[in-house]
């Protein structure tokens, strides 16, 4: 029998993805910023 609680890997599983998927987003939000004031500097 091998030694993996399949419910705790899952849920470990969705928290990983779910924190990835935030810092992605705090990513392309940043980035989306940085754009905005290169525009602003430009006009």
């Amino acid at each position: 029998m091998p030694d993996i609680d399949l419910g705790t890997q899952m849920a470990d599983l969705i928290m990983a993805q779910r924190g990835y998927q935030a810092n992605a987003a705090v990513v392309d939000r940043a980035k989306d910023s940085y754009q905005a004031a290169l525009e602003i500097g430009r006009n």
